[in-house]
């Protein structure tokens, strides 16, 4: 993003010309993020990805965003808004698509999102880098499917803050 520039704007610019350039059963999820490192604030705007997990101390929740969480492309007249969260040393916010909680076993069962959390509570995330996080789930993930095929992209992005 340029200097000044808002995570929300950044989507409302774009949803327009999406809709208007893109057939009407395609869309584009996108959860558009910026991680101020100085200040410690992650701010977000989520068009139609899972919400981002923040974890600290153990506690496991969900960063539900404000506003429309519609794909963009989908109404021409969508507005989004961001939502800024204060991190503190040690946090760790984790990004994925629905690939990875739509994820099926052999038996159609999901992965599912509360499977995801509590594997995150279960980690070390203070002693983890966010590359070990993100490998942890990826291994869970493909424990659970225990090689069935694979249905979706699976994309997961761990952010681990320092101070």
């Amino acid at each position: 993003l340029q200097d000044g520039a808002r995570v929300e704007d950044v989507l409302n610019q774009l949803n327009g010309p999406m809709y208007r350039k893109t057939e009407k059963r395609m869309f584009t999820a996108i959860c558009l993020a910026v991680l101020d490192t100085v200040a410690g604030v992650f701010t977000f705007a989520n068009a139609g990805l899972n919400e981002p997990i923040h974890v600290r101390d153990g506690r496991v929740a969900a960063l539900g965003g404000v506003g429309s969480r519609l794909p963009l492309g989908v109404q021409s007249d969508n507005r989004y808004q961001q939502r800024a969260v204060s991190l503190e040393p040690g946090d760790v916010v984790v990004l994925c698509t629905d690939g990875i909680t739509e994820a099926r076993n052999s038996a159609g069962d999901f992965y599912t999102e509360q499977r995801l959390r509590v594997l995150l509570a279960e980690l070390d995330t203070l002693t983890l880098s966010a590359f070990h996080i993100r490998q942890a789930i990826m291994e869970h993930v493909q424990r659970f499917t225990r090689g069935a095929i694979q249905h979706d992209d699976m994309t997961v992005v761990v952010l681990k803050y320092t101070g």
